[in-house]
């Protein structure tokens, strides 16, 4: 034994793990004896290569206890006869210094151990994660070899034949369509059509599942006609509609189609009161304009606002007039305000001219 493993066995050790801390003061001839004695008073495992023992050098770095060498370098660094090791946990992915190095692995090795490459083909990755509908388009020739596609734009642009809310009598024959144009980059391709959505919360009303959708480049403009029939019974039907791909993916804004069905006596009852509220309107507005109200267009907004009180509409466009003629006013008064000063100014600007003028003279 030389004079660093003497000096080793006679010295008091401090040890860490975690936050609890023990002294040993039995003498530790090797390292070996050091690392069982320590996992004995920690219960450790002595055979786990997991846990290793650390310490402080001269300029603080924890370095680790991997050899005799190391205990020795250990007790130089040490200023006192009290050794500090640290216990500590290789974490995962560390690399273990007291497993041996591995073998080198040759080129043959690497590729025996290689998994098969799958053929471009292959749709089992698509099946394993659930996504049906990425192996429907792979099939049809959509997807590149790694399951994307091109995304196609679609913006709805107007309504065309029949408006919206409508009214249409009973198992009436219409043409509902849409104008749609293409913001995308991407041509649509042939095959494309506009399909009947929404069948548990929309109506169809006679209409086909799906109708041709011509192909149109990058910001040209479409438009797709639907053939319908109005339900025989009355009531508010609503439709939703909505551009789709031969492969099923739909795209583009969803479109809509709202009607009434009202039958004929309906229909024409509503026209004549709608008629008697055109007179009403028209002699209130008259009226309006005898007692000096000029601006036809208010009148006519306040007169609907008021749904039609002749007494409640002209307190409003009085309190109105009020109103504009307390603006004028002010405005006035602001005017007068900002000419009279100006005026001073002038004033100012005159006096320090005959000033400067009575200076010279004097000069």
């Amino acid at each position: 034994m030389d004079v660093q493993q003497q000096k080793l066995a006679v010295s008091s050790i401090k040890c860490q793990f975690d936050e609890d801390i023990r002294r040993i003061s039995c003498p530790v001839s090797n390292l070996s004896a050091l690392r069982s004695t320590i996992f004995e008073l920690y219960g450790l495992d002595s055979a786990n290569p997991r846990i290793i023992l650390k310490y402080k050098d001269e300029e603080g770095d924890l370095i680790t206890l991997a050899s005799e060498s190391d205990l020795a370098e250990a007790r130089k660094a040490c200023t006192t006869n009290l050794l500090k090791i640290f216990v500590t946990k290789i974490k995962h992915g560390q690399r273990d210094c007291h497993a041996s190095a591995p073998a080198a692995i040759t080129t043959a090795q690497v590729a025996a151990s290689a998994p098969a490459i799958a053929a471009p083909m292959e749709f089992k990755p698509f099946m394993r994660h659930g996504c049906r509908h990425r192996k429907q388009m792979w099939d049809q020739g959509e997807n590149s070899c790694h399951g994307k596609h091109e995304k196609l734009c679609a913006r709805y642009v107007k309504d065309v034949g029949l408006p919206e809310d409508s009214e249409v009598l009973p198992s009436t024959a219409f043409v509902k369509g849409w104008r749609f144009r293409n913001e995308g980059d991407t041509a649509w391709p042939q095959g494309c059509t506009l399909i009947f959505i929404a069948k548990l919360n929309g109506d169809q009303m006679g209409a086909p599942a799906s109708v041709p959708v011509p192909a149109a480049a990058p910001g040209e403009e479409i438009e797709v006609s639907v053939p319908m029939v109005a339900p025989a019974s009355e009531g508010r039907y609503v439709g939703f509609w909505r551009l789709c791909t031969p492969a099923g993916r739909k795209f583009g804004h969803r479109v809509r189609t709202t009607i009434q069905v009202v039958a004929s006596s309906s229909s024409s009852s509503s026209s004549s009161s709608s008629s008697d509220e055109d007179e009403k309107e028209s002699a209130a507005l008259a009226t309006l304009s005898k007692m000096g109200f000029c601006d036809k267009e208010l009148n006519a907004k306040v007169l609907r606002k008021c749904e039609g009180d002749l007494s409640s509409a002209v307190s409003r466009l009085t309190r109105q007039q009020e109103k504009k003629q307390e603006k004028r006013a002010a405005k006035e008064v602001k005017r007068a305000a900002k000419e009279e000063k100006r005026a001073a100014k002038e004033d100012k600007k005159a006096a320090k001219e005959d000033k400067k003028a009575l200076k010279a003279c004097r000069q």
